[in-house]
């Protein structure tokens, strides 16, 4: 059920560094090599020519690091304890029509929240509109992978723990999220499902996603990257100080390499020595 996970569905800044960048990354430490791949939530492997690269690097990794636990079983644990959320009257018949023909996990869909919407209805804008919708996603060619190799495979969080990012981080009252959520659907309905709207992402292909490690987020987005970088960081270094895992492997968000509390820079503040692997082939 990704569509209602991973909080913030693409990134697009404008960063500045010395160097050449990369979406995968390579950290040293002693004997220990960790190999950071970001990835965007929403595109599919065709949108990079570096899959072989990192399907490499995959193979050769002792553990991985993923973002979330996000499976059907975990899934399924929270949702049917759910009570339903009385979505057609919130929504209106039209719109609730419209949400229906577009989500179809019937498990689901009457148990969401106002917020879990607005992720959802997001993301499938921007797979419509970018014609991503029914591709093969970067993240699930990767995780398959990964899961292939049998090495053991370490979750920095949570289905709740994202669930609970998703609810605490939009501001508004639960009316005012409704009401957004049927001007979006009716948006998603007659203009992003026509093809429109999509803002193109050349990063992945030509290498230039560039990072600003000096600067923080703002104050809004702090819980979604800051603290939950930190956190991470805390997690990772508890399991890698065992001497047994030489080469880790760590695909996450490519938002959580940057700023100046990115693991990129939470890696180097521990002592790696931390240098981009240009993918472009």
């Amino acid at each position: 059920m990704k569509q209602i996970l991973s909080l913030l569905f693409f990134v697009n800044t404008i960063f500045v560094f010395s160097q050449k960048m990369s979406i995968l990354w390579e950290a040293k430490k002693d004997s220990t090599t960790i190999y950071l791949l970001g990835t965007n939530h929403l595109f599919p492997i065709d949108s990079i020519l570096s899959k072989n690269k990192i399907n490499n690097l995959i193979t050769k990794a002792d553990i991985f690091f993923l973002e979330l636990d996000d499976n059907k079983k975990n899934m399924d644990s929270i949702f049917n304890l759910r009570p339903e959320n009385n979505i057609r009257k919130k929504l209106g018949k039209k719109e609730y029509d419209i949400y229906n023909e577009y989500f179809k996990d019937k498990n689901y869909n009457n148990k969401l929240t106002a917020q879990e919407i607005a992720v959802q209805i997001g993301k499938k804008q921007i797979s419509l509109s970018c014609k991503h919708n029914g591709l093969e996603l970067m993240e699930d060619y990767f995780t398959k992978k990964i899961t292939e190799t049998n090495q053991p495979i370490i979750t920095f969080e949570k289905t709740s723990d994202q669930l609970s990012q998703i609810n605490n981080y939009y501001k508004d009252s639960e009316s005012e999220m409704w009401k957004k959520n049927k001007g979006q659907l009716r948006y998603l309905k007659y203009y992003y499902s026509l093809g429109k709207g999509c803002r193109k992402n050349t990063t992945y292909t030509n290498d230039n996603y560039l990072f600003d490690f000096k600067n923080i987020t703002n104050k809004k987005d702090k819980q979604v990257w800051d603290d939950r970088n930190i956190k991470w960081m805390k997690k990772l270094e508890k399991n890698i100080t065992n001497k047994n895992y030489k080469n880790i492997f760590i695909m996450v968000g490519i938002g959580h390499l940057n700023y100046s509390n990115g693991l990129i820079m939470l890696l180097q503040n521990n002592g790696f020595d931390v240098k981009p692997i240009p993918t472009f082939e």
